[in-house]
Formats: C-alpha cells, sequence, structure tokens
C-alpha cells in the first residue's frame, strides 16, 4: 500500500513533490496501489514504487521517471507526452529502468506516448490498443510478444528493440529506423517497408513475403531463413547481410545491393535481377532457376554449385567469378563477361553463348553439349586441359558428362588446342532430324549441295543422340550464310525423301496392277482378253496393254525428278487404267491396302504417309495431284488407322 507520508506530498502539487525528492534523494517513494487517476503530474520527478497505481488519464507530460515500478499498473488513456524514463546505471551494464509487465499482460490501451523516451523498457505481453507513439523512442527495449492495434507509429526510433515474434502487418513503418532491432520470426508479410532502415536488424527466419523494401538498408542485417518471396527490393541495400538460406522467389531485387553479402543456398526461382549488384556475394548452392539477370553483377563473387538453369543472364558481369560446377543449362548467356572466372566442371549445356566473352576463362571439365557460340565468342588464352560433349545424370540424379574430349583420358589439349577446336566446330550448320533418317536421300541432297558450293563442304560428325534423333554437323566455308545453307540442304533432303516415299508407293501400285493382271489371266475365257465380274461394270483388258503399263511406271522415276511431275504421271496411269476396263475402286482399294499395312509396319512410311496426305488435303496440295491421287493416300490412311483433319 502506498506510504500515507509521501501520498500527502504528492497531493501538493509537482513544485512541491520535485522540492522533497530532490532534499530527500535516498528516500524511495512508495505510491503503490495510490488512485492517481486524472491527476495533473506534468513536470514531475516520479520514482520508486508505482505498482497497481491507478494513472488512467493522468497527464505525465514531461515526466521523468527514474526506477520507476508501474508493474499491472493502470495507464489507460495516460498522457506520457515528451516523458523520460532514464535508466539506471550500474558497473559495466545498464539496468532496465521501467518495469510495467508481469506475467499478465498489461494494458495501455489509449495511453498518449508521443515523443515519449521509452529507450531499454520491458514491454512484455503490453498491449497498446490506439496508443499514440508520434516521435517515440523504443531503443533497446524489450516488446516481445507485444500487441498494437489502431496505433499511430510516425517518426518513432525502434533501433535495437527486441520485437521477436511480433506481428507486425498493417504497421505503416516507411522511413523508419529500425537499427539493430530484434525482429526475429516477426511476420512483416505484406508490409511498406520503403525506405526503412533496418541496418544490422536481426530478421531471422521473420516473414517478409510480399513486402516493399524499396530503397531499404539492410546492410549486416540477419536474414538467415528469412521468407522475402514477391517482395519489392528495388534498389535495396544488402551490404554485407547474411542471407544464408533466404527465400526471394520472384522477388524484384532490381537495381539491389548485394556486396559481400552471404547468400549460400538462397532460393530466387523466377525472380527480377535487372543489374543487380552481387559483387563479392557468397552465392555458393543457390538457385537462380529461370530467373532474370539482365546486366547482373557477380564480380568475383562465389558461385560453386549454383544453379542458372533456363536464367536469362544476357550481359551480365561474372568477371573473375567462382562458378566450378555450376548449372547453366540452357541459359541465355548472350554478350556475357565471363573474363577470368573459374568454369571448372561446370555443365555449359545448351547455353547460348553468343558475343560472350570467355577470355583467361578456365572451362576444364566443363559440358558443351550443344552450345551455342558464334564467331563473336571470345577464347582468347582460355585455360582448359579437356571438356565433355554429352551432358547426363546418375542413379542419384547428380548431373554426369560424358564423351570427353581428347577421348583419352591420359591426354589434355595443348596451349591453343581448345580454341582452335572450338573456331572448327564454329564453321558448321547442325541438322537435327527428329524421326529417324533416309540416309540415300540426305546424300543425294548433300552431294547436289556440294557440286554447288565446291569442296569446302564436308561431314563434320554424325551424332546418335538416342532412338531415331540424330545430329548432322556439316561443315561449311566461314564466309557462306549458315541459316541459307542449311535450309537449302533441308529443302533438297525433303524432296528426295518425299521422292523416294511416292517410289514406294508406285512401286506397291505396280505390285497390285500385276496382281490384278494375274487373277485377270487365270480367269480368262480366251488367250486374248480378260473378262472380270466387278459391280455395275464388266472390265476387260489385253494383255500386251498391262504389261506396258506395268513397265511404264517404273519409268516415271527415271524420267521425272519433281514431286508435282511424279504425280501427274500416277494420275496418267491410273487414267489409263481405267480406260482399259478396271474400276477406279478397285485400282485404289488395293493400292490403299498396300500402302497401309507397309506404314504400320515402317514408323517411317508412317510418318512420310501422314505428311503426303496432309499437303494432298492443303490447297497446294490439291493444285498439284487429282481427286483419284489423293483417294488412295485418304483411303491408306484410314486402313492405317490415322485420322486427320
Amino acid at each position: 500500500m502506498a506510504n500515507q507520508e509521501h501520498l500527502d506530498i504528492f497531493w501538493q502539487g509537482a513544485d512541491i513533490w520535485n522540492q522533497w525528492r530532490s532534499e530527500n534523494p535516498p528516500i524511495k517513494p512508495d505510491l503503490s496501489y495510490a488512485d492517481l487517476s486524472g491527476v495533473d503530474l506534468s513536470n514531475s520527478s516520479l520514482s520508486g514504487d508505482m505498482s497497481y497505481a491507478n494513472l488512467s488519464g493522468a497527464n505525465l507530460t514531461k515526466a521523468t521517471f527514474f526506477e520507476v515500478n508501474l508493474s499491472r499498473a493502470i495507464l489507460q488513456s495516460t498522457n506520457f507526452i515528451r516523458s523520460i524514463f532514464i535508466p539506471k546505471k550500474s558497473a559495466g551494464s545498464v539496468q532496465i529502468h521501467v518495469h510495467i509487465s508481469a506475467s499478465l499482460k498489461f494494458d495501455l490501451g489509449n495511453t498518449d506516448l508521443s515523443h515519449a523516451n521509452l529507450s531499454n523498457s520491458d514491454l512484455t505481453n503490453s498491449y497498446f490498443g490506439g496508443c499514440d507513439f508520434t516521435g517515440t523512442r523504443f531503443e533497446q527495449a524489450n516488446i516481445v510478444e507485444a500487441r498494437f492495434e489502431e496505433f499511430n507509429f510516425e517518426e518513432i526510433d525502434l533501433r535495437g528493440a527486441n520485437l521477436i515474434e511480433l506481428d507486425l502487418r498493417g504497421f505503416k513503418l516507411k522511413k523508419y529506423c529500425l537499427m539493430n532491432c530484434d525482429l526475429s520470426k516477426s511476420d512483416l508479410s505484406g508490409m511498406d517497408l520503403s525506405n526503412i532502415n533496418l541496418g544490422s536488424a536481426n530478421l531471422n527466419n521473420t516473414k517478409i513475403a510480399r513486402a516493399n523494401l524499396s530503397n531499404a538498408n539492410l546492410t549486416k542485417a540477419n536474414l538467415k531463413n528469412a521468407d522475402l518471396s514477391q517482395a519489392n527490393l528495388n534498389y535495396a541495400k544488402f551490404h554485407e547481410a547474411d542471407c544464408e538460406e533466404i527465400n526471394l522467389n520472384e522477388s524484384d531485387l532490381s537495381y539491389s545491393y548485394f556486396f559481400k553479402a552471404n547468400m549460400k543456398r538462397a532460393t530466387l526461382h523466377q525472380s527480377k535481377c535487372y543489374r543487380t549488384d552481387f559483387t563479392e556475394a557468397n552465392l555458393e548452392l543457390s538457385l537462380f532457376t529461370d530467373s532474370v539477370c539482365l546486366g547482373a553483377i557477380f564480380y568475383m563473387s562465389y558461385l560453386q554449385f549454383t544453379g542458372f538453369k533456363m536464367a536469362n543472364i544476357a550481359s551480365a558481369n561474372f568477371q573473375k567469378a567462382k562458378l566450378q560446377k555450376s548449372f547453366l543449362y540452357a541459359a541465355n548467356a548472350i554478350g556475357c563477361n565471363f573474363s577470368d572466372a573459374d568454369l571448372t566442371d561446370a555443365c555449359l549445356a545448351a547455353m547460348r553463348g553468343i558475343d560472350a566473352n570467355f577470355c583467361g576463362t578456365t572451362l576444364t571439365g566443363a559440358c558443351i553439349e550443344d552450345w551455342n557460340i558464334n564467331a563473336n565468342t571470345s577464347l582468347q588464352n582460355t585455360k582448359c586441359d579437356y571438356i565433355y560433349n554429352r551432358s547426363g545424370w546418375d542413379e542419384d540424379g547428380n548431373f554426369l558428362p560424358s564423351d570427353r574430349l581428347p577421348h583419352d583420358p591420359a591426354i589434355n589439349f595443348k596451349a591453343g588446342e581448345f580454341e582452335r577446336f572450338i573456331q572448327k566446330a564454329q564453321n558448321t550448320v547442325d541438322l537435327i532430324f527428329t524421326n529417324g533418317i533416309d540416309w540415300q536421300a540426305f546424300l543425294q541432297a548433300f552431294l547436289k549441295l556440294k557440286s554447288e558450293t565446291g569442296d569446302e563442304l564436308s561431314i563434320y560428325s554424325i551424332e546418335d543422340k538416342w532412338d531415331n534423333y540424330f545430329v548432322v554437323r556439316v561443315n561449311v566455308p566461314s564466309d557462306v550464310n549458315k541459316k541459307e545453307l542449311e535450309g537449302a540442304l533441308r529443302r533438297e533432303y525433303e524432296l528426295r525423301e518425299d521422292k523416294r516415299f511416292l517410289q514406294q508407293c508406285v512401286t506397291s501400285l505396280t505390285m497390285s496392277l500385276e496382281s490384278l493382271s494375274e487373277a485377270q489371266r487365270k480367269q480368262s475365257m480366251s488367250g486374248d482378253i480378260f473378262n472380270i465380274d466387278a459391280p455395275n461394270s464388266n472390265i476387260s483388258i489385253t494383255k500386251d496393254n498391262a504389261t506396258q503399263n506395268i513397265h511404264s511406271i517404273n519409268q516415271i522415276f527415271e524420267q521425272h525428278q519433281d514431286i508435282s511431275e511424279i504425280a501427274a504421271e500416277i494420275q496418267k496411269l491410273l487414267t489409263q487404267v481405267q480406260n482399259q476396263g478396271l474400276s477406279e475402286s478397285v485400282a485404289q482399294e488395293k493400292v490403299a491396302d498396300d500402302l497401309a499395312n507397309k506404314a504400320k509396319s515402317d514408323s517411317t512410311m508412317m510418318e512420310k504417309l501422314k505428311s503426303i496426305g496432309t499437303s494432298f488435303g492443303s490447297a497446294s496440295g490439291k493444285a498439284l495431284v487429282t481427286e483419284v491421287v489423293k483417294a488412295v493416300f485418304k483411303l491408306a490412311l484410314n486402313k492405317a488407322g490415322i485420322h486427320l483433319e
């Protein structure tokens, strides 16, 4: 209970109270349990025991609190404007000078704490509903598990405050200073934290997803395991921050700074890193899958085992970066600077390295299967003992390249040999065949192009990738237009491939006619004329004319090269056969059967049957063939179980 003597002096007013306090400094006032509601204590000097006191509605403007105990005091609607809480100093430490909490939550509802100095205060479990914190100072305060509702935070200073496990969603904290704050495990999701100062703050395991941290200062902050997914981090500063295992998936890091930051095992799936500065950052084992890192700076950064699969890293700067065993599969590295970088054992398969700079780069053990470079790709002074030409994975899903070059494990590239090898490979055209290859048609097409371009055209390599998937690499002159040459070679190949397919069709037609002629001979009633019963007609054909027609089929491909001409000749032959007595339906049925049977047993024939059928159904195809030839192929397609729209 309150000391009555102390209470009597207190009621005489602030001046008398302050004078008594200055004359009797050793005395510790006891105002516990006193009802001080609505009292004017402005400019008062308060200390001692005020626990359980009722200060609701009291005016404590500019009051000074020294070693005061406010445990379980009632402070609702209390005015603390510009009040000061002075800590007690002891040897080697600063003691918490005001204690306004206990095992139960302390209620500071509707309290005016504007410009109050609550530095070093213990506000654990306190309730601050409707409080005004304008200009309030919370340096080194303990605000663990406090609850804030309908508050006003403006120009506050939370440097060093302990805010562990707070739910701060809905706070308007932009431009505030939270340096050295402990916000570990707090929830800042969706908050506007633009321009905030979180330097050296503890944000370990903090949820900051979808927050706006543009222009924020997080220098030397602890962001281990923090969730910043989908956050706006434009121009934010993370200098020397600890971001190990941070979640930055789908975040926008454009123009942000991570100088010497620890980002080991960070995840940045589908993140935006336009011109983001990762200079000397530790990004070991991090993942940039499908991210956009246009113009990003990775100068002297640590990127061992880092994944850039399918990432767009065009024009990025990897100069002197450590990229051992990094994974850049199918990355867009156009115009990248890899000079003096270490890409030992890296996966560069299917990477686009057009106009990239590999001067002085270490590429020993790198896999360069299907990488795409051009004459402007610089490989001067590249360090490379050997490379791998084929990618693969082991049983555990780990990257395991194969097809070493040089093939002998005891032999390495000599100085400059790798560069010459790549330069030679640059003057090639790759022809990819995904459904097998007609070698005779390809050879004919290749020889025709070779005769037109000269002897400089040659086959560099033929790779059997997997079932029916081939890559034919052709050496071409350095001054030739590779795209045009590739197109011409493909057109010549497809022309001959289609011709060979039609030739097979004509062979089937020839066999059909021979079979029909033999049947007519056996059923003939005389040595010169054959009679075959057929619906709605009497069919007859002479032996001499039938034989002559069969021989003329074989001559079609000897005299004609163009597909349209071949189709026209087949049409003429079918018309001639019909004029001699065979019905159109009989001829079509037999040829369609043979074509369908061949297609079912031969996948190449099946694909060509589809191709021919599709072309005959197009506008250009209709102009090349008659409806009779078209009907033969449609019938064959139906018999083979192929239905084209």
